[in-house]
């Protein structure tokens, strides 16, 4: 008998849901979109690079100022030209092709080890076409497939 009121009540709620609709972070459905450089200048704490916490007794500062996003260490590459295009975000290293660049940054180049964090966090912002504000107030950086999560410091 019980399994007979199971079952009408399991397919009514099941009915409710459409292949097409998936599960929906509210998280993502709350972020703001950021389209102004001004709205992202700071600096901040790199908490999280492609949806992993930053771990390890690495921490990781960026700075971003004006068209300039950067973090330690500079010499090693690590600075990008920003921009704000069409409602979205692009980033350039100094010395890449494309219209994203401009002439204001001299590439400095150093000797020094570099982690593996740093070179995903690298990957990860030479990869931005959005930049969102999070109900956490975190700022997320994200664009073919990768996400960079910062929180101002």
């Amino acid at each position: 008998m019980r399994m007979l009121l199971i079952a009408p009540v399991a397919s009514l709620l099941l009915g409710c849901i459409t292949p097409e609709e998936g599960p929906v972070n509210s998280s993502e459905r709350a972020a703001t979109a950021i389209t102004s450089l001004a709205a992202l200048e700071g600096e901040y704490r790199v908490a999280g690079i492609d949806g992993a916490e930053l771990g390890g007794m690495e921490g990781i500062a960026a700075s971003i100022t004006g068209t300039r996003l950067s973090f330690e260490p500079t010499c090693a590459g690590f600075v990008w030209e920003i921009a704000m295009v069409d409602g979205g975000m692009q980033t350039a290293r100094p010395g890449s092709r494309g219209p994203r660049l401009t002439a204001t940054i001299t590439p400095p180049t150093c000797r020094i080890a570099i982690s593996r964090q740093q070179r995903q966090l690298a990957e990860a912002l030479d990869a931005v076409t959005r930049a969102e504000r999070m109900p956490s107030n975190a700022v997320r950086l994200s664009g073919e497939g990768h996400s960079v999560t910062l929180f101002s410091q």
